[in-house]
């Protein structure tokens, strides 16, 4: 993927996120930059102010001849930055659209917006949000119960496995793609980055529900941290928690 010109790899965004992952456990990391950087050009950088309902930033195309975001492709399109950056590749843009898509993501629901009516399957997202280019209509196209499952991998990512008391701070797992761990899931060591997006800085508390009554060890950056951690502003840390 890394020798094919750029203007040829643009079809499912995720599909270069796991090339990019490849890449990452090859030791390849220049080239796993690059095909991030191609990724990135797939996604929605800013705001549609034509709609008033929803805002796709950080949401992507969900393949390169349809002209809107769809859930399945948005998830699927981030999950494999979860093992790059387990690889010790990351940089702020990754996470800065990680958190837009973890907070838009809920657009696809309708219970999750206060615009909407409670109805049938409510919790199967709209395969489709509203853009210009498809005048704004959002679930015309119907609803995918394809990506449904996705969202079980959106609970994975941000709050199974790790919770933060700050919803304004990500805190992100790096362990769900590694099959050696599929027996003894979740491990007894799980790796997180905690980005903190605002212009502040943040202190929260960290909570591993798979310890239960028992007491996790949160090591950051090699050293033993307390349950509270503190966050500079627009920056991340990488914790490690032992239970």
């Amino acid at each position: 993927m890394y020798t094919v010109p750029a203007e040829r790899l643009f079809h499912e965004p995720q599909e270069l996120a796991y090339g990019a992952l490849a890449a990452a456990e090859l030791g390849m990391a220049d080239e796993a930059k690059y095909l991030l950087y191609e990724q990135l050009r797939m996604f929605y950088w800013y705001s549609d102010r034509s709609q008033k309902s929803h805002d796709i930033r950080g949401m992507v195309q969900a393949a390169a001849s349809i002209l809107y975001p769809a859930f399945k492709e948005n998830v699927e399109a981030i999950l494999p930055w979860t093992g790059v950056m387990k690889r010790g590749i990351v940089f702020e843009g990754l996470l800065r659209f990680m958190d837009q898509q973890r907070r838009n993501n809920f657009y696809f629901f309708e219970d999750c917006s206060g615009n909407r009516k409670r109805g049938p399957s409510a919790f199967v997202p709209f395969e489709n949000l509203g853009t210009l280019e498809l005048a704004g209509m959002t679930g015309n196209v119907g609803k995918e119960i394809y990506g449904a499952g996705e969202s079980i991998w959106m609970y994975l990512m941000f709050e199974a496995l790790g919770q933060v008391s700050d919803r304004d701070l990500m805190l992100v797992n790096l362990d769900l793609l590694d099959a050696g761990h599929v027996r003894e899931f979740p491990p007894k060591k799980l790796n997180f980055i905690l980005y903190n997006p605002t212009a502040v800085a943040r202190t929260a508390n960290i909570k591993i529900p798979a310890a239960k009554e028992g007491t996790a060890r949160l090591t950051a950056k090699g050293k033993v941290s307390e349950a509270a951690v503190t966050v500079p502003k627009q920056s991340f840390i990488q914790l490690m928690a032992e239970y």
